[in-house]
C-alpha cells in the first residue's frame, strides 16, 4: 500500500507561515519540533497528525478545551443527552438481536469528555442482565482528555 508522507513544505503551509517576517512571527514550538524531525527523516500523514494533535506539551488537544461553546467545535452529545441515550437503546436492541450474549464490550474511539458513553450508560444501566457481562473501553490518545474521562 502507498504511504503518504509530509515534507518540510507541508509543515510551513500547515503552520500558516508564508514568507520572511511572517514565518518568524508565526513559528511555534510545535512547528520547530516538526522541522527538526523532518530534517532527519520524512514522516507519514499518520505520524504528523498524531504529533500535531497529541504532542504532550504542544498538541492541539493538550493546549486548549476544544469542545463546547468556548471551544473549536461542538458534538451532538455536548448539545443534548438524547443522542447518546438513543445510541444506548440501539445498543440494547442489538444485544438482544444477538441473543443476549453473556459478554459484551462497548468501545468508543475518541470519546472526548466521555459525554456520549455516560449518556449510553444512563440508558443501558437500567437493564441489569446487559450490565453483568459488560466491559467499557474508552480509547483516547490525549492524556488530558483521559483525565477528564476518568472523572
Amino acid at each position: 500500500s502507498k504511504v503518504e508522507q509530509v515534507g518540510l513544505g507541508h509543515v510551513e503551509a500547515a503552520s500558516g507561515a508564508t514568507t520572511g517576517v511572517e514565518k518568524a512571527s508565526r513559528a511555534t514550538p510545535l512547528t520547530h519540533l516538526l522541522k527538526q524531525r523532518l530534517a532527519i527523516t520524512p514522516m507519514t500523514i499518520s505520524e504528523y497528525m498524531t504529533t500535531v494533535l497529541n504532542h504532550p506539551e504542544h498538541g492541539y488537544y493538550q493546549t486548549r478545551d476544544v469542545f463546547g461553546a468556548q471551544g473549536d467545535f461542538t458534538t451532538a452529545p455536548e448539545i443534548s443527552q438524547m443522542f447518546g441515550e438513543i445510541v444506548g437503546v440501539w445498543v440494547l436492541y442489538t444485544w438482544q438481536l444477538l441473543g443476549c450474549p453473556a459478554k459484551v464490550q462497548l468501545i468508543e474511539l475518541g470519546p472526548g469528555r466521555g459525554t456520549m458513553m455516560a449518556d449510553i450508560m444512563r440508558t443501558c444501566g437500567r437493564h441489569r442482565p446487559f450490565l453483568e457481562g459488560l466491559t467499557v473501553h474508552l480509547v483516547e490518545a490525549s492524556a488530558k482528555l483521559r483525565e477528564v474521562q476518568a472523572k
